[in-house]
């Protein structure tokens, strides 16, 4: 289901989830390395754990697929499609809900992605 279309306008912003439920919002002029997501750690699973690259957050294309065994709360990214998915079980228990679509499909990397 279609949740929130989200427009910050110039200048940084920053885009807070506080839990991890079935609406995907549209984030139509995110900017990497301006830019933030925030994300409630109880909320999806990362309770005193800073989102990391290669370990609870990946970065890749739909045509290659996310490959991850981590049975941990892992975020993935389809750059060639803005999808940002959270996997809150990471153990494939329950699917990954689709967050958010970055229209501008942005380089993202797991520092613009924050907890609170």
């Amino acid at each position: 289901p279609l949740g929130d279309i989200i427009v910050g306008g110039t200048g940084s912003d920053t885009i807070y989830y506080a839990i991890n439920d079935v609406q995907m919002d549209q984030l139509f002029d995110f900017v990497a390395g301006e830019d933030t997501i925030a994300l409630d750690d109880a909320g999806f699973g990362l309770i005193g754990t800073p989102v990391v690259e290669g370990q609870n957050f990946i970065s890749t294309t739909s045509a290659v697929g996310a490959v991850y065994a981590a049975e941990k709360s892992t975020l993935i990214y389809y750059s060639d499609l803005g999808q940002l998915y959270a996997d809150t079980d990471g153990a494939g228990g329950a699917a990954a809900n689709l967050l958010a679509v970055l229209a501008t499909k942005p380089v993202l990397h797991a520092s613009d992605i924050i907890t609170y």
